[in-house]
């Protein structure tokens, strides 16, 4: 140790301290700190050769120890011939004793008769037992002899193993960050906060680390059965709770679910949904697939959820036949990115929906599409946005707007832009009018959202049962701000814009 680390400890013993070679002349031992003569000047001798500092410390002269009495109320010190009524309590008995005392005890040796039953037990200080011996270069007369000290201070008793453990409560906590994406060095911090500092937590954050580490271990492979039975028992237990998933060969490929008041979202905003793959959610590489629709408030709300172990069509087909046997209705209007295995599936298994890609998606390939002689041109990007975004009245003036376009800049011909009149009436947002409420999800930015704010709570290297708390999270968080809405839209009165009557009925209504 430094002298600096020195003059900041608060310890009372240094290691620089050291006995002189002669022991009994008392006098002789000096330190060049004031506060360490304090300590050699209030020792008392006694007649069996020892010393005893007013702090408890004892100094045996003969053995070149130093020994420690705790401080302990008589009603609680080990009495000799001392009876219990069972081993288990004499234990918790010197277990309490340690714990007041400050410092750890740990069992020790054992005897048995021939029955088996003990009859001796050894309870011993966990500090108990020979070191093991250190290599030190003993030519080297600069290094200081060092002495292993087992000493224990009254502030250092929440370092002790025995205040270490973590109970239910800490444990708790601890699952409850982590399905809010906080870890465990994270979540050790915030308790240290809340309860005053990290002397009033029992564990450190080595502790808390280890606990998330277990309970990885317990998982182990057992994952996917964990993650089935949960769901099957809530399935079993929980109202109007739908769950389906698919094994190949014992590994799980498919899964999806959806709760009751999923189910009630649908009935009221499934009118329009979208649904993409999101990556890196669990350890496995499953693709998590939430379907999203638009509430009332125009926020995202999540009416289903699924994960699939590939992308291609067959998966695809499997997760829209557990959607639509969960839900037992086709959705009206079904946006998706231009993945031809997401079409496949709608065409054959929504077969009253109607799909259409991603205007976001028609929009970027324009450049790949267009002459870049043509693409140059502001006004032909301003115009040609402006028939796909902007509202039209009627189809007229969009095909008399449209051809305009197309000859002025030499384009009757194009067949990817001629492709895209014929088919306008799945493509172009002017002819959504046959569907209500349809221009509010022209793109599958809604399910990007979506994952944007999944991935508040999801870890990519996650098991699925940390996932789906994870999820369990992250809806009561939406359903939540939900109901905030709600209730704002009920009891706060909008800035109206007339004194007419009638304004306030259509409010009020």
């Amino acid at each position: 140790m430094d002298s600096d680390a020195v003059e900041n400890s608060t310890l009372f013993v240094d290691e620089k301290f050291e006995f002189p070679e002669n022991f009994d002349d008392v006098d002789s031992i000096s330190s060049t700190d004031d506060e360490y003569d304090e300590f050699s000047t209030s020792s008392n001798q006694n007649n069996t050769g020892d010393e005893t500092s007013s702090s408890g410390v004892e100094i045996d002269r003969v053995n070149s120890l130093q020994l420690w009495t705790p401080e302990v109320p008589d009603g609680l010190k080990p009495v000799v011939g001392q009876m219990f009524e069972s081993l288990d309590k004499g234990i918790e008995m010197y277990k309490k004793y340690a714990v007041i005392a400050g410092f750890d005890i740990r069992l020790s040796c054992v005897k048995k008769n021939k029955l088996k039953d003990i009859i001796l037990r050894y309870v011993v200080c966990n500090r108990e037992g020979i070191p093991e011996p250190i290599q030190k270069n003993t030519l080297d007369s600069t290094k200081k002899k060092e002495t292993n000290h087992c000493l224990f201070y009254e502030d250092s008793k929440h370092m002790l193993k025995s205040k270490r453990k973590l109970d239910y409560s800490q444990q708790r906590f601890i699952l409850k960050m982590s399905n809010a994406n906080i870890g465990a060095t994270q979540a050790h911090n915030i308790i240290c906060q809340l309860k005053g500092g990290y002397d009033k937590v029992g564990g450190t954050k080595v502790e808390y680390k280890n606990f998330q580490r277990d309970r990885n271990c317990y998982i182990g492979d057992s994952d996917a059965n964990l993650f089935v039975r949960k769901m099957n028992n809530r399935k079993l237990y929980i109202p109007n709770f739908s769950f389906e998933y698919n094994s190949d060969g014992g590994l799980l490929k498919y899964a999806f679910w959806a709760d009751d008041t999923a189910k009630h979202n649908f009935q009221e905003f499934g009118d329009i949904i979208s649904f993409d793959a999101t990556y890196r959610t669990n350890k496995y590489c499953m693709v998590y697939v939430p379907f999203t629709g638009i509430d009332n408030h125009k926020n995202c709300v999540t009416l289903g959820a699924g994960i699939l172990d590939s992308e291609d069509g067959k998966a695809f087909k499997w997760l829209l036949e557990a959607f639509l046997k969960s839900f037992g209705k086709q959705p009206k209007l079904v946006v998706t990115d231009q993945c031809p295995a997401i079409k496949q599936a709608v065409r054959e298994i929504f077969k009253e929906s109607r799909h259409r890609f991603c205007m976001w998606h028609i929009s970027e390939k324009l450049p790949a599409k267009v002459k870049h002689n043509v693409l140059s041109n502001g006004d032909f990007k301003k115009r040609f946005h402006c028939l796909i975004w902007d509202e039209i009245i009627d189809a007229n003036e969009f095909k008399e707007r449209w051809t305009s376009l197309m000859t002025e800049f030499s384009l009757q011909g194009h067949k990817w832009l001629k492709y895209m009149f014929k088919n306008r009436h799945r493509r172009i947002p002017s002819f959504y009018r046959d569907i209500p409420m349809a221009r509010l999800m022209r793109t599958t930015s809604r399910s990007e959202s979506e994952n944007s704010f999944l991935s508040q709570f999801f870890h990519y290297v996650a098991t699925l049962m940390k996932f789906i708390d994870s999820f369990d999270s992250a809806m009561d968080k939406q359903r939540n701000n939900h109901r905030l809405l709600n209730h704002k839209t009920k009891t706060t009165l909008p800035k109206l814009l007339t004194p007419l009557p009638i304004e306030v009925y259509i409010h009020n209504a």
